[in-house]
């Protein structure tokens, strides 16, 4: 979910964008993370890019999944800044490396204004490559610099494999079916997988663990509880199994999924953990995107009167709570539903910098969410409608 993922990536993305140390000692080779000789036979994620020594990172279509990636091999490049197609070759020996790359727009789904920009912003750092940097040992990644003849960082890679990274699976929801071997009393326990989290949910506890794709396989870090709403019997025994599945994910050596299950696999390949997907039903267990809302008097919108959402923002439902973003900022809160009704009750943070844009969804899509709300079902979209049956917000899956 957006503010957690937020919180969590705050201080990689600090470490990044503050880190400024003497080329030679970038240089110095990391036996404990990347290599330049990793950079080919795999995809890569491009996390973030500079543009005249400013950090930048990618932006992402509404809906979008994929991240901006490129793969080296056998002197083809290939990749996608996020939108259309990135083709083309390279050089490299030991730590140099050349590029030279082309961008094509896709013909079925034009890209945007901002898409375009940054895919030009990102293929003009990449023909600004002159060499492959290893950072230092202290920052525990994975990742490689790809840096310009002066040693300025042009583009981050961090690693990236399908189908050994969660990333097929991100915003799924599960069932806890088996923990260490022992099928207890996990009746109530929701399990969901995030972009670089996973989270732990009961009504009355809700945890996140942390994880990172390395060339080694997942890493998962040690986490602290996030809510804890009592401290009686239920939540005491939540509180157990949370502990007790963050330590053994962090056993984690690989992980299988087949016909609805998921299965983590330690060093040994024992099965540690075994997941059941959750069959998504109404609006709960279900991250959603908010397409449409209702915008002021003076906005002109469809047939139903909402406007389209021009900011990501999305909304999940999940044991009476809600976490997301309105576009700009992020939300945490609390919802209850009776029969057809939902009532919501969240409050917005801000942890950074907004353009007013952004600010007037915000209120829109807040006002948007007050009182009780009708949930009508079209198809695999929802329309959130006030008592009158005034149409509000347009929700759909991600």
């Amino acid at each position: 979910m957006l503010l957690r993922s937020f919180l969590i990536c705050l201080g990689a993305t600090c470490a990044i964008s503050s880190f400024s140390p003497p080329t030679a000692a970038l240089d110095n080779a990391n036996s404990h993370g990347a290599r330049p000789a990793d950079l080919e036979g795999r995809e890569w994620q491009v996390s973030n890019y500079f543009i005249d020594k400013k950090q930048t990172w990618p932006s992402r279509r509404i809906g979008q999944k994929g991240n901006p990636y490129v793969s080296f091999e056998s002197g083809e490049l290939k990749g996608s800044p996020g939108c259309g197609r990135l083709t083309g070759t390279y050089q490299r020996s030991v730590r140099q490396l050349t590029i030279s790359a082309k961008w094509t727009d896709q013909k079925e789904m034009p890209c945007g204004s901002v898409e375009r920009k940054d895919a030009e912003q990102i293929l003009k750092s990449l023909t600004n490559v002159r060499q492959i940097v290893v950072p230092p040992a202290d920052w525990h990644s994975d990742v490689l610099l790809l840096a310009d003849a002066k040693g300025s960082t042009q583009i981050t890679l961090s690693p990236m494999q399908p189908g050994k990274d969660l990333s097929e699976l991100q915003d799924s929801f599960w069932h806890l079916e088996e923990l260490e071997s022992s099928h207890g009393d996990f009746s109530g326990v929701i399990v969901e997988i995030g972009k670089g989290d996973i989270s732990f949910s009961t009504v009355s506890y809700f945890a996140i663990y942390p994880f990172e794709y390395r060339l080694s396989g997942l890493e998962f870090s040690p986490t602290a509880p996030v809510a804890a709403s009592s401290n009686n019997k239920q939540s005491r025994r939540d509180r157990w199994v949370a502990h007790l599945l963050s330590a053994t994910l962090r056993k984690t050596g690989s992980y299988d999924f087949s016909q609805g299950t998921l299965t983590f696999f330690g060093k040994d390949r024992q099965a540690i953990v075994v997941l059941n997907s959750l069959k998504q039903e109404g609006i709960e267990n279900r991250r959603w995107r908010i397409a449409k809302y209702r915008g002021d008097e003076s906005q002109q919108g469809d047939d139903e009167g909402l406007l389209d959402a021009t900011e990501p923002a999305e909304i999940t439902f999940l044991h009476g709570r809600v976490e997301g973003s309105p576009g700009c900022g992020a939300w945490e809160g609390t919802y209850k539903i009776s029969r057809d009704r939902v009532t919501v009750q969240a409050g917005w943070v801000l942890a950074g910098f907004c353009y007013p844009a952004g600010f007037a969804q915000d209120h829109l899509v807040g006002n948007a969410f007050k009182g009780e709300l009708l949930i009508e079902e079209k198809g695999d979209q929802i329309i959130l409608r006030d008592l009158t049956g005034k149409a509000r917000i347009l929700l759909m899956p991600y």
